[in-house]
């Protein structure tokens, strides 16, 4: 088909016919130049096809924008899952270790469940781990900054001790659990 699935679909809502052809006569008389043409085509039909054109394309440029927007939202909130997450590993460790949280990230590997991508934040360019497995993620490539090494649950205020803070959103988790945007 010319113009591929795209071209004929289009034509056939358009009510077009699905293979264009025309012919042309033109002549020189003492009147001046003088033609004649038939086609396949409706000329009513490119009107049609302008007059719904037109408004789809002014709603993709209302619609995309919002639909970055809710993208990046998204992002955000699985961004705060992810601290949340790695705030509960913290104190499960902590319950485990004399209320001492880890000396590092890399030490809540089994309280974070059995996927690294916990630790990637969404908006992060690197991307997830491809695997999806502990043995083959490389921590120097975290999203989250480990803030409070080695803190006591006991020491200072947890509600606003910052312990892990996200490299590209800013958001913070706090030593009680709590997690905060900035």
């Amino acid at each position: 088909e010319a113009g591929g699935p795209a071209a004929s679909l289009t034509q056939r809502l358009m009510g077009l016919a699905a293979t264009p052809a025309s012919y042309a006569v033109g002549w020189q008389d003492p009147d001046g130049a003088q033609s004649v043409g038939q086609g396949t085509q409706e000329p009513s039909a490119m009107l049609v096809g302008v007059t719904v054109a037109a408004p789809v394309a002014i709603l993709a440029g209302v619609t995309l924008p919002a639909l970055s927007q809710a993208k990046g939202k998204a992002q955000e909130v699985q961004c705060m899952n992810n601290l949340k997450q790695i705030a509960l590993g913290m104190h499960l460790y902590a319950s485990d270790q004399d209320d001492t949280f880890p000396p590092d990230l890399k030490s809540l590997k089994e309280y974070l469940g059995g996927n690294p991508r916990v630790l990637v934040c969404p908006r992060d360019p690197a991307g997830a781990p491809a695997s999806g497995e502990w043995s083959d993620f490389d921590f120097s490539k975290c999203s989250y900054e480990y803030l409070k090494p080695g803190l006591k649950l006991n020491e200072g205020s947890p509600a606003t001790t910052p312990v892990a803070r996200c490299k590209f959103h800013g958001t913070q988790a706090y030593a009680d659990g709590h997690v905060q945007r900035p």
